[in-house]
């Protein structure tokens, strides 16, 4: 999965590994990595569903298998914030306006804000 920031100067990659990789797509580089830190929050635990960038913020969000979505504050490269519960299995995050969208795998309820 990946995702581009609004000025393309930017682009999130997701997958199979529970890490995050930044890269400028420019110079082709990765610039910063996402992984699994210890810390208050920790980071994903499995495979990676969805990325997605926050517009006019240094923050991500991304959604794994391990039925979480984290914020991430890309200046410090760890997670902020945790939303628990969320079974995501495909490319099903987006943000707009300060609200956070999630696609679920679920027979009801399954987009949520």
């Amino acid at each position: 999965v990946l995702d581009y920031n609004e000025d393309y100067t930017r682009l999130a990659v997701g997958g199979a590994n529970p890490a995050i990789r930044i890269y400028d797509p420019e110079t082709k580089k990765r610039v910063l990595m996402l992984d699994n830190k210890a810390g208050p929050i920790l980071s994903h635990s499995n495979r990676v569903f969805s990325v997605k960038f926050v517009k006019g913020q240094n923050m991500l969000a991304s959604a794994g298998w391990d039925q979480r979505i984290l914020i991430w504050d890309l200046r410090t490269g760890d997670p902020i914030d945790s939303i628990a519960g969320s079974n995501i299995y495909g490319d099903g995050l987006d943000i707009s306006d300060g609200i956070l969208l999630s696609c679920n795998y679920r027979e009801k309820k399954s987009i949520q804000l």
